[in-house]
């Protein structure tokens, strides 16, 4: 392709690649077909036959010339898979042969192949061997034993899934509308170092922290309707209803915009490198990172009516209806305030380097990078860490769109996307550009692309 043509596709913003996990890349061109999406997953055990350990339909060993056929899709063993699940990554491992044989893995309903995936010997110990198999008829997929008995572990470590078609008419990409496709993201330029979003139910707003301003973002158009100067390295965003707030990290401050006349209308002193916000439904809660604090401002008088001591390093906070949770990375914890007593509610919760909180109504979520790269889930009523799942390098930013959970990936240039039920990771888009802040505004997620100056806006 040209540079001319490069050209012309970027000023549409069209974005054409989606990563699939470890499979590559795939472009969406003028076909309607489906693109697979790979997905990797901390390993669950599909099938185990060993009488003692048995997982899955059977605890009995495969006999000589035997077929065991297995289902992949949906709930099976200790795994819980999309129901459109077309392939396994999976680690097959066979345990007590009686004879020297082989086995084949294949997608039911089809013709066994005269391939292998593992060979051993009689007596040999167990012997492991990753398969990647296509999955068949009613979402299942078939082992073969040639010869003896044996028993046979499945331990799948990932999955691919038929990627939703481009959904564009033939007249949509004869103008190449890419921007207008619902599965692919369009990429829009705001000021210098995008980090934070907030979403005030008819406009995206963009913390700019190296231009020092906040943008403003119709979603209906895709356009900056207004850009506010603020306070120096503004590096959190938040809505009250009525008010747009800024954390000015390097200022000290809050700045406290008018949405309708795009004016800074209050300057609020409050603590050490303002770091994050949240509101409660009747004040503004702050993180002053360095100042170890948080402090709660009055969004009426706009004046500090509470400071509440905390642990080293708070990056994140959420409101879950009664408490306003504080994430402390760099003391691996995550605390809860009394949103009316202001008070600390124990027990404290130990998670790994805390970086970003998201609350789904019934559970809060905590991305946690410094290495970790995995997210948390916390359940409110019993203050317990339920679920670990992994996502990409150095999560960064989390948000719940009032289905599933969102989690962008800055060392890894992609967000990753859960079901919150299952636990279970459903897609690995690319975003390059180091993904930071996320914010959804009930049909879109938008992501602050920090090193490229840009958002990008992927439809849910």
């Amino acid at each position: 392709m040209s540079e001319l043509w490069r050209s012309r596709w970027a000023a549409i913003g069209a974005v054409l690649a989606i990563t699939l996990g470890a499979g590559g890349i795939g472009f969406i061109g003028a076909s309607n077909g489906a693109q697979p999406v790979s997905v990797s997953i901390s390993p669950c055990r599909l099938f185990d036959t060993r009488a003692a350990t048995q997982v899955g339909i059977r605890g009995t060993a495969l006999g000589a010339g035997e077929t065991m056929a297995v289902a992949a899709a949906g709930a099976s063993g200790d795994c819980n898979l999309p129901n459109t699940v077309s392939s396994l990554l999976i680690n097959v491992t066979v345990v007590g042969g009686t004879a020297g044989s082989y086995l084949t893995v294949y997608p039911t309903g089809s013709a066994r192949p005269t391939a292998s995936n593992l060979n051993w010997s009689a007596g040999q110990g167990a012997t492991p061997n990753l398969v990647s198999a296509a999955v068949g008829t009613n979402g299942r997929i078939s082992i073969f034993n040639l010869a003896g008995t044996v028993n046979v572990l499945g331990d799948v470590t990932g999955y691919t899934v038929g990627h939703a078609p481009n959904q564009l008419s033939n007249s949509q990409i004869g103008q190449m509308r890419w921007d207008q496709d619902p599965t692919t993201p369009g990429v829009f330029g705001v000021g210098d170092g995008p980090i934070s979003l907030a979403f005030d139910g008819e406009s995206i707003w963009v913390a700019n922290a190296w231009a020092g301003t906040v943008s403003k973002i119709d979603p209906a158009t895709n356009t900056v309707s207004g850009t506010v100067t603020v306070g120096s390295y503004p590096d959190a965003v938040a809505f009250d209803g009525a008010s747009i707030w800024v954390a000015n990290e390097s200022s000290d401050t809050l700045s406290k915009i008018n949405p309708l006349t795009m004016a800074v209308v209050a300057t609020v002193t409050v603590g050490d490198a303002p770091h994050a916000l949240v509101f409660d439904g009747s004040y503004i809660w702050v993180a002053n990172r360095i100042g170890t604090s948080v402090m709660k401002v009055n969004i009426h008088t706009n004046a500090v009516v509470a400071t509440v001591g905390v642990f080293l390093d708070p990056e994140a906070l959420a409101f879950d209806g009664s408490q306003i949770w504080v994430a402390s990375r760099m003391s691996n914890l995550v605390q809860r305030i009394n949103a009316a007593t202001n008070e600390f509610t124990l027990p404290t919760i130990t998670v790994n380097s805390p970086q970003a909180l998201s609350f789904d109504g019934a559970n809060i979520w905590v991305a946690m990078n410094g290495g970790f790269n995995t997210v948390a889930k916390i359940n409110i009523a019993n203050n317990s860490v339920i679920a670990t799942i992994a996502v990409g390098s150095n999560p960064g930013g989390v948000v719940f769109d009032g289905t599933n959970i969102w989690v962008t990936n800055n060392g890894g240039s992609s967000v990753t996307k859960i079901d919150p039920t299952t636990n279970t990771v459903l897609a690995t888009i690319s975003v390059p550009g180091g993904p930071w802040g996320i914010a959804a505004d009930g049909s879109n997620i938008w992501i602050a692309k920090f090193s490229t100056d840009e958002v990008a806006k992927l439809r849910q």
